[in-house]
Order: structure tokens, then sequence, then C-alpha cells
């Protein structure tokens, strides 16, 4: 039984070259790479379309950025009545507005099959590089928020690429 619990601990933060850390969450569905230890909470706001909704968040603030993944549980009645592309714009719209940014750029990407978005706004002196991916019950926001003066391209892509899906594997959105 120890030896188990040695080798959880020894997976749950992988290290990465530069300090970055790999953490891993597996009630959530992901492991993403930080550059430290997230701080974690749970959220409950209300959309204009899909009602309330309840948001687990996990954050870092480094080298004047902020690295952040947000799990959304998406209610039934939307996942089953709504498209995968009609989410996605709703979330992205929804982003956007929350950042109280402007939309540079997105184009639509998957992730193991699974639908989703990469966005990039400003904002009030900052950049803002995002993904969006539909994965079973759950929206997941990936952000990334740097001033517009630094060059955090090569952490944002770090952050970016460094999430991956755990768990259990299940249909995909229509």
């Amino acid at each position: 039984m120890r030896g188990a619990v040695i080798l959880f601990a020894a997976t749950a933060a992988l290290a990465e070259p530069g300090g970055w850390k790999t953490y891993s969450y597996p009630d959530a569905g992901f492991s993403a790479a930080f550059p430290a230890k997230p701080r974690e909470a749970i959220q409950a706001h209300r959309s204009a379309t899909l009602g309330r909704l309840e948001s687990r968040v996990y954050l870092v603030e480094h080298g004047g950025a902020a690295y952040v993944v947000t799990a959304i549980t998406l209610p039934a009645k939307a996942r089953a009545e709504t498209t995968a592309s009609a989410l996605l714009d709703d979330a992205r719209d929804g982003f956007v507005a929350g950042v109280r940014g402007t939309l540079r750029r997105e184009s639509e990407l998957t992730l193991e099959g699974h639908p989703g978005r990469a966005i990039e706004a400003s904002a009030a002196g900052q950049i803002v590089f995002a993904r969006l991916f539909l994965v079973r019950e759950r929206l997941f926001q990936l952000a990334v928020v740097f001033p517009r003066e630094t060059d955090g391209g090569a952490d944002a892509k770090r952050f970016l690429d460094g999430f991956a899906l755990t768990g259990r594997r299940a249909p995909r959105y229509r």
C-alpha cells in the first residue's frame, strides 16, 4: 500500500524543463502543465443561455502572466438540445466578454476528436490566448493572459500544448 502512495505522489506532478510541472486532476478529467502549483476554486455563475453553471478553476499567476484551466459542467439539457458549434460560439462570446476583450483570431481545432476553438483576444494592455474544448459533459477553457509588452508566446504555447484529457473515453458531440 505504501508503494502505491509513493507512486501516486510521483505521478501527480511530473517535472518538465524550466520549473514547469504537469499536474493531474483525475476527477476533472485532465492534466495540464503549469509553472507552479495551481490554486483551485469552485465557482457558480449564471449564463444567459445555459442557466446556472458550476466550474472548477485551476489558476497560477507567475511572471506577470496568468494561466488558468476552467472545467465547466454543462447542464444535460444544453448538451441534448444544442450543437457543439453553438455551445462553442456561446463559450467564445462569453469568454471574450468576460475578459472585456476584442476577438482577434479564431480557428477550429480538436483534441482527441473532441471539438474545440483556438482564440486570440486583446484586452486593456494584455494579450489573451485561449482554447475551448467540449468533452463529454464538460467545457474546458484554457487561457493564458500576459502583458502586451512582454513576449509570453513560448510559455503560452507550453501551457496550451500541455493540456491533456485523462480518464474514461465517451461519445463525441454532434
